[in-house]
């Protein structure tokens, strides 16, 4: 009865002695009817018969004025006590001993900026307040603070509130020292964690408070939150969530910031890929993006006259890297509500060239000219360097060396040379192929092909197959696909890939499936001849990818050589195939670096320099023994040995985790011959993270469903905490029964008491 009494009162005390006024009409009525003295007379009997006949009507009336009289007492116990018909409206802090959790969102949507203050700085705001409440009801309230980017990790475990902790955690939580981080995180995962560290706790009562900015993108799994929530308040927890953002605002996030990297040479222009989104709900007008190199602002800029709201723009701009190194590059717009999004990073690796080995079958062909010299005619302006080999330079030569290989009219391939293509393709380097006269359709099929297993991407017919000219069509021998390697050459605006003419091509095996969908075996048909046969397949391998086109590269069988778009076409087969092992990674913040070095290659010592407040921080690691099997499948490639290939069992693994912060990160390695490598990793902040639309209260009580007991905190306000408000609804309509009853009641009592008759004047 207490328990019930403590969570519908707001002062409960008084209830006891409210109930007790409650026979104070009843009082008042036994005494009324006690204090006449009876007197009998003759004219009594006739009095007697009448109130017997009356006798029920006047019971009735008496009591019904009674109960007006009660109830007009009790209608005043309420009020003062302040009845309360929803417990979940009073004070968090009343009734037994309460253990107050609270999930804090740190992620990167919560440093919205407004006015002087922030979504996390009011979060801060929030804790503190509720701290100050605790403190005034010492030995009574304990305290936990579990923050979204480690929720597994208390930051603060069942600390009472005190004076003296709430002067700590003041000081613990001051914005200048207390940031949040730069990642997005996952508020489902954050609820699991609040979920189990509560159910190892017993016998109190338990508030999980979740502190955050509330985005619609975060509401996308309703069923999920919604659905751990009730488990919460199914298990006797009380969850409150509390919004720190009062409203959105606009925002714009620069998104991109991409090129060919894998094909960056020095002198030699990059065109980058710059994107800027509009998460905002107005148009965006003169956004205009700087660009710069190793922090020294570039002489150019991307200015986009008009984006639309929730669309993403692009522009491409050509940077020229002359010095070959390691490039930090950066795009950057002006400050907005939110800055960690205004700035997006990129390491490029720029080389003195690209190197590619082009394997001609026939000694002294024509072929591996033409591709020569489409890729690498002008060497300053294209940046490729492109060596013409026999097919013996497979096994004479370290293919890591080269970015792509081209092997053109190769009759056949010894075993190590296959061994040797195959591991530079599954490292990651790219392969295309150009049948002839000289290809042998068994060996293609048996050793290269192998059942889909090998590095050819298809099983060859016996023989090559004439495409007879016929002029009574105007379909184009050559029909690419929309693959990004057509982009350029495909649609009505270009002719070129219309006037290209195929005489000879090597079909496929007869049994080979010609739709891809229904051949299910990752080979992609990028082109076909207008008899509907494939001209152009890739297959991908490992970390690598496989083109062969089923045509010469010169013009015996076809003059496509002589064509224009021949040399765009080789040039964008290049950067398609580039190997990207060697491109710097692309990351997103929170991501740790994983290392796994050959330590036949590398010592244990690595040295990782890292972004920081002030500049730069160095931190060193030593890695340790670990058998490859214990290695996670999932962790990123380390920087690959110059030898090409890492010696197989023990690898010398580390990992540096403190990656928050947007930048580029360097990775220092020592080799055994005493000398340092360097690597470096862009690590930018997630771009949904720039999307600051908000749910309402009104979406979030939709999606959580109706009755679902979750309470919702409006920002900036903190009666929640005191219970100020609670009952308000309860008070009004008490309000206005208690003056009606106080009507009725006189109008009743009048009419219920005797009035004798005004005496007539004189």
């Amino acid at each position: 009865m207490n328990a019930w009494l403590t969570s519908h009162f707001f002062h409960p005390s008084l209830v006891a002695g409210g109930a007790a006024l409650l026979a104070i009409p009843v009082i008042i009525h036994l005494i009324n009817r006690l204090r006449y003295r009876r007197v009998r007379f003759a004219a009594m009997e006739f009095l007697l018969a009448s109130q017997q006949r009356n006798r029920r009507r006047i019971l009735l009336e008496q009591l019904l004025l009674l109960l007006m009289r009660m109830a007009i007492v009790a209608a005043l116990v309420l009020l003062i006590a302040r009845f309360i018909l929803d417990p979940g409206q009073l004070s968090i802090f009343r009734g037994a001993k309460a253990h107050h959790v609270v999930l804090l969102d740190d992620s990167a949507s919560m440093r919205e900026r407004w006015a002087e203050t922030s979504a996390f700085r009011e979060a801060l705001t929030v804790i503190r307040e509720l701290l100050a409440q605790g403190a005034q009801r010492p030995d009574t309230q304990t305290f936990s603070l579990l923050l979204l980017s480690r929720p597994d990790q208390p930051y603060v475990s069942q600390r009472d509130i005190d004076e003296d902790f709430v002067l700590e955690m003041a000081t613990r939580l001051d914005p200048a020292t207390f940031r949040c981080t730069h990642q997005a995180l996952d508020l489902v995962a954050g609820l699991r964690a609040a979920q189990r560290f509560l159910a190892e706790e017993k016998g109190t009562v338990q508030n999980l408070h979740v502190v955050s900015d509330f985005r619609e993108r975060d509401w996308k799994d309703q069923k999920a939150l919604a659905g751990v929530m009730e488990e919460l308040i199914a298990a006797g927890v009380t969850v409150n969530l509390v919004k720190t953002v009062p409203q959105a605002q606009n925002n714009l996030a620069v998104t991109e910031l991409s090129g060919a990297v894998q094909m960056a040479a020095a002198g030699v222009p990059l065109r980058l890929k710059v994107g800027v989104t509009n998460f905002g709900r107005e148009p965006a007008r003169n956004v205009r993006v700087t660009l710069s190199d190793d922090q020294v602002k570039l002489p150019l800029s991307v200015v986009f006259d008009l984006i639309e709201p929730s669309t993403t723009a692009y522009h491409e701009v050509d940077v020229r890297l002359t010095t070959p190194t390691q490039h930090r590059l950066a795009a950057s717009l002006d400050a907005d509500v939110l800055v960690e999004d205004n700035t997006r990073h990129l390491a490029v690796d720029v080389t003195p060239n690209v190197p590619v080995l082009i394997v001609d079958g026939q000694p002294g062909g024509e072929a591996g000219s033409y591709v020569a010299d489409a890729l690498a005619a002008d060497p300053g302006s294209t940046g490729i360097s492109a060596l013409v080999d026999a097919p013996d330079a497979l096994r004479r030569r370290n293919l890591d060396d080269f970015r792509a290989l081209f092997l053109l009219n190769v009759s056949e391939l010894p075993a190590d040379a296959v061994e040797a293509v195959a591991h530079f393709v599954r490292g990651g380097g790219g392969v295309a192929w150009y049948v002839g006269e000289s290809v042998r359709p068994p060996h293609y099929n048996e050793v290269l092909y192998q059942d889909g297993k090998g590095i050819f991407p298809l099983p060859l017919g016996r023989s090559p197959s004439e495409l007879p000219a016929d002029v009574t069509t105007s379909e184009a021998d050559l029909v690419p696909s929309d693959h990004p390697l057509f982009a350029v050459l495909a649609g009505e605006e270009n002719p070129f890939l219309g006037s290209v003419h195929v005489r000879r091509y090597f079909p496929p095996a007869d049994d080979w499936v010609r739709d891809d969908q229904q051949r299910a075996d990752g080979v992609t048909t990028l082109a076909r001849l207008r008899n509907g046969q494939p001209l152009v397949v890739e297959q991908p391998l490992g970390a690598g990818r496989v083109v062969a086109c089923l045509t010469t590269a010169d013009p015996p069988w076809n003059d496509w050589a002589r064509n224009p778009s021949f040399v765009v076409f080789q040039l964008d087969l290049l950067k398609y195939l580039a190997r990207r092992d060697r491109a710097l990674p692309l990351r997103t913040v929170g991501e740790p670096i994983h290392l796994a070095l050959d330590p036949a290659a590398y010592t244990e010592t690595v040295e990782i320099v890292s972004p920081s407040l002030d500049g730069e921080r160095t931190t060193r690691l030593l890695a340790s023994p670990a058998d490859d099997g214990s290695l996670s499948a999932a962790s990123p490639a380390p920087p690959v040995p110059p030898s090409g290939k890492p010696s197989a069992g023990v690898r010398l693994v580390a990992t540096f985790r403190e990656t928050d912060l947007p930048g580029i990160y360097g990775v220092r390695l020592l080799n055994q011959a005493q000398q340092t490598e360097t690597r470096l990793l862009a690590y930018n902040v997630l771009p949904a993270e720039g999307d600051l639309e908000l749910a309402t209260t009104a979406n979030l009580r939709k999606r959580l469903g109706a009755g679902n007991g979750v309470q919702i905190q409006e920002p900036g306000q903190f009666q929640w905490l005191q219970g100020d408000e609670a009952g308000s609804e309860v008070r009004s309509f008490l309000l206005w029964s208690l003056l009606v009853l106080l009507v009725v009641e006189q109008w009743f009592a009048y009419r219920l008491s005797y009035h004798p008759a005004a005496a007539a004047p004189a």
